[in-house]
């Protein structure tokens, strides 16, 4: 069914807000630029849910529009297509909806700028590229929003750009996505070169492929998956996500928690038939399970505030890739619904701490807090426990749907995730520890300072802690909810899933044991940072193996400095070469050498001919008309 307004008005009022506050916001109220970002979201996501709401009364659960011809190279034809079907559906209420409330709180957060008109033009043009991705119809466009959200992290966590450490980690952010992107692109031309067509409709024909050799689709499926690693930060193109910290905290929650790092994942569901045929898939359960461990590996050691909830989300975005990777589609993508809840919930939680501490984000310096910020501190709880997997919370019922997929698909990897789940409960209950319990490290003065932030903040927070917590019941496991069981898989119905089957013994045992890896991993945090952490300390500080583990994930595995000294240094000695064969052989051999002096003769030779005598001109004249004359003459002679 056609409905040309409802995509116009799912997609236009975030641009139209980034146009408007970002040409007319120096010269509007203070609030005001805030107040019409947030309206702007606000429309989108009704939007939205009135979509949500029409697909149940669509024959086939599908909304579309064309709005004609993008571009035709023979034989394939482009159109600006769009289309509303459940998964792109779903993926909208989560952009839109977690999206609104992060603006909300921005115009809290960002009281004390000087001037916020920039900041919100970016944050509305960002959550318009990405609900452009999510609704495209083909890949060409799906692609324009790939690469508008790849602009608005590097615009966004390069805010403050006065700051050359900052401007360094937006301009990382955008050179690691490129990379990625080139495979993304690489993979669309050999997916023109095979099949033919581009757009999601037909490439959700399992048929389609079914000519096309086994080498080739498995090239378009790495290539298309390269993209993936880049803009979901999995290995080996992770290493921009933690540097994208340097944003402002609202930033960090719409990349981490509704936008810039579910694309991948989104593009992996959108094309579930193709990356199914393919036979890549395990090459995804692969890199997402080993990246899930790499990141949580990470976390556990980390100082900074928000670091910490960075390798989570990379830990955590490896989860989804590895249900990915077993074909449980439906499975990530509820992972990627909670994870947006208690996500974008710890984040702002975290910048409403970092507020009340005036730019503080080392977690050695914190303690106590729940004191002084109990709305923070108890929401920031919440979150945290989510992550942790903690019985009865969203995130305890959407990843252990990930485990049991990998538990049915490769046992390996499921014991590998399962050690990852240890660990995530392990530095939740450190970072929760040490932020809000115990004794404060702040400074008297400072601690004396310390204030709940204000309703525009800790709103937001409440209902993200009331989603974090009840948001998985929309998919209960069938052993819960016997015939209301899965609603959201069913309502999904995800083209190239791969059925999981398993008992209700199996069920079972699988949420036990989930309930179990959390409390130890809680039970691990509270006995060594509680209760032995300085015999911790002192046993650090030793030299040992213990030590020497503990240096390396506090250097995280030396990949920055591996990348800095010898990809990024090598690159640069390239470009030193190739400049020196530019200069030496382009610009002094050629150039100014064998074309120059080319160039010289013949300009000299040319500039007899501009002797500024009109008597010479005529003289020419004459003599070429005589030349011509004869050379016709003699040309009718029979020789």
């Amino acid at each position: 069914m056609d409905n040309p307004i409802l995509f116009l008005t799912i997609l236009l009022p975030p641009f139209l807000g980034a146009l408007v506050i970002g040409l007319t916001g120096r010269y509007l109220p203070r609030k005001l630029p805030g107040i019409l970002g947030c309206a702007t979201v606000l429309v989108s996501l009704a939007a939205s849910i009135r979509g949500f709401v029409d697909l149940h009364h669509v024959e086939g659960a599908l909304l579309e529009a064309d709005f004609g011809v993008w571009f035709a190279v023979a034989p394939l034809t482009v159109r600006f297509h769009f289309l509303l079907d459940p998964l792109a559906s779903f993926m909208t209420l989560v952009v839109s909806g977690v999206g609104f409330l992060i603006h909300v709180y921005s115009i809290g957060y960002m009281r004390h700028e000087a001037r916020d008109e920039r900041f919100f033009s970016f944050m509305n043009l960002f959550t318009g590229t990405m609900l452009t991705l999510v609704l495209a119809g083909n890949l060409p466009l799906m692609f324009i929003g790939w690469e508008g959200v790849g602009l608005c992290s590097y615009l966004l966590i390069g805010y403050w750009f006065t700051d050359g450490a900052k401007a360094a980690a937006g301009i990382k952010a955008f050179l690691v996505n490129r990379i990625g992107d080139l495979g993304f692109l690489i993979g669309i031309f050999l997916l023109v070169h095979a099949i033919g067509t581009v757009d999601f409709q037909a490439l959700a024909q399992p048929a389609l492929f079914e000519s096309v050799g086994a080498g080739l689709l498995c090239g378009i499926g790495l290539c298309l998956f390269l993209g993936a690693t880049g803009k979901s930060a999995q290995i080996p193109l992770y290493m921009w996500l933690p540097d994208a910290m340097a944003g402002p905290t609202p930033v960090s929650a719409l990349i981490h928690a509704a936008t810039m790092v579910t694309a991948g994942v989104y593009m992996v569901g959108r094309l579930g038939v193709l990356f199914a045929a393919s036979g890549v898939l395990p090459i995804v359960a692969v890199v997402g399970a080993a990246t899930a461990f790499f990141a949580a590996t990470m976390a556990l050691t980390e100082r900074d505030l928000k670091k910490v909830l960075a390798y989570s989300t990379v830990s955590q975005l490896g989860f989804m890739f590895l249900a990915m990777g077993c074909g449980a589609y439906s499975a990530g993508i509820f992972h990627v619904y909670t994870h947006a809840f208690f996500k974008a919930l710890l984040f702002l939680a975290a910048g409403s701490v970092i507020h009340a501490l005036h730019g503080e984000q080392d977690i050695r310096r914190m303690g106590g807090l729940l004191r002084k910020l109990p709305v923070t501190g108890t929401t920031f709880l919440i979150g945290g426990l989510a992550l942790a997997g903690l019985p009865l919370l969203s995130g305890y019922l959407s990843k252990d749907e990930i485990l049991l997929a990998a538990r049915t698909s490769f046992v390996p990897l499921w014991l590998l995730a399962e050690l990852t789940a240890l660990l995530t409960a392990a530095y939740v209950g450190r970072l929760v520890w040490l932020v809000f319990f115990g004794k404060t490290r702040i400074e008297a003065a400072a601690w004396a300072g310390v204030r709940e932030s204000p309703p525009v903040m800790t709103g937001p927070l409440v209902v993200l802690a009331a989603g974090a917590a009840l948001a998985g019941y929309v998919n209960l496991p069938h052993v819960v909810a016997h015939e209301g069981a899965a609603l959201l898989k069913r309502f999904l119905a995800i083209a190239g899933e791969q059925a999981i089957t398993a008992s209700a013994a199996a069920e079972v045992a699988g949420l036990v044991v989930s309930g179990l890896v959390c409390f130890g991993g809680l039970a691990l945090a509270y006995g060594f940072v509680v209760r032995r952490r300085a015999q911790l300390h002192a046993r650090l500080a030793r030299p040992g193996a213990l030590g020497r583990l503990h240096a390396l994930l506090l250097a995280k595995y030396f990949v920055d400095g591996f990348c800095m000294r010898y990809l990024a240094g090598g690159a640069r000695k390239l470009a030193g070469v190739v400049h020196f064969l530019d200069e030496l052989f382009v610009d002094a051999f050629l150039v100014r050498g064998v074309f120059g002096l080319l160039v010289r003769i013949l300009g000299e030779a040319t500039r007899l001919l501009q002797a500024g005598r009109v008597q010479a001109y005529g003289m020419a004249l004459v003599l070429g008309g005589a030349a011509m004359l004869l050379y016709l003459l003699l040309s009718e002679i029979p020789w």
